[in-house]
């Protein structure tokens, strides 16, 4: 899921499956016959980074960075946070995702650049031959937190009670940086605030609480999915994700692909399939 887009739509031919309406952004033309899919992936060079995951792209404009101190090798005008992360300086972040767009939302993974105005996030910076990072000191590390702080206090986040913790231990992202962090407890009043789950689609459960808007899966909707389903409504404190015009999800066009899902880093979208419903039960009292 992590690697599909949707590039327009298509069918079967003797020549196997083919694309008749390509969008836009491929800048092909509609055709009868149908593009193969070697000529699609040749066209928008999809070999490396579908058809064939083993191959390595090659290495052209290779640039000298230093990131804490270190001398490490980069690609001009890659994104900063994995040319980072590819060198084993890990960045915190929850808003970028690989494969989807980099809005700089979260502001976690802000780190220092020799020559630049104030903090810079990664997700948003290219890589420049010469560049000086610092990607973690007393300084960022309490930014961090901050903003981490802020995220929690948006919403009461019951881990105990999420799905994410019961069924899928680790996935949570928002819940492994609280740990390495060190977080105990936001230091910011809670919103106690319980906003309306929607679980009126057939395979999906939308929880507005576990939400921090970090709008990856009004991205991924967008730029893998294609449906441009999902979206931001309301402002300020009131901001949601929204389906649709605002409609609950079963009125709006979603298809169920369960992308949004796979790119959530909370529990804010889960697979309907991996909620239960417990057995009834009657409390039973004891004597010891």
């Amino acid at each position: 899921i992590n690697t599909a887009k949707t590039v327009g739509g298509g069918g079967k031919s003797p020549a196997g499956a083919v694309l008749n309406t390509p969008l836009g952004f491929t800048g092909m033309e509609e055709s009868t016959e149908g593009h193969t899919l070697d000529k699609v992936a040749e066209k928008l060079n999809l070999y490396h980074t579908f058809f064939e995951p083993d191959r390595k792209p090659p290495m052209k404009g290779q640039v000298e960075i230093t990131v804490n101190g270190k001398k490490c090798k980069a690609f001009e005008g890659e994104n900063l946070l994995e040319a980072c992360e590819r060198n084993g300086f890990k960045i915190p972040h929850l808003c970028y995702r690989e494969g989807l767009s980099a809005p700089g939302a979260c502001r976690l993974c802000l780190v220092k650049i020799t020559g630049a105005r104030g903090l810079v996030p990664a997700c948003r910076e290219a890589v420049s031959e010469g560049m000086e990072v610092i990607t973690d000191d007393d300084e960022l590390r309490y930014l961090r937190r901050l903003n981490l702080e802020f995220l929690l206090s948006a919403h009461e986040h019951n881990c105990l009670l999420c799905g994410e913790t019961r069924i899928m231990r680790g996935k949570c992202e928002l819940q492994t940086l609280v740990r390495e962090l060190g977080i105990d407890s936001p230091s910011f009043p809670v919103n106690e605030e319980r906003l309306p789950i929607d679980d009126s689609h057939p395979v999906i459960v939308k929880d507005p609480n576990r939400c921090v808007l970090c709008g990856r899966c009004v991205r991924a909707c967008a730029e893998l999915a294609g449906k441009h389903n999902l979206g931001f409504a309301g402002r300020g404190r009131e901001t949601v994700i929204a389906t649709g015009l605002n409609q609950s999800w079963d009125q709006s066009a979603c298809a169920g692909c369960l992308v949004c899902v796979m790119a959530c880093p909370t529990g804010a979208l889960s697979e309907k399939l991996l909620h239960f419903v417990g057995d009834s039960w009657e409390a039973q009292k004891v004597f010891l």
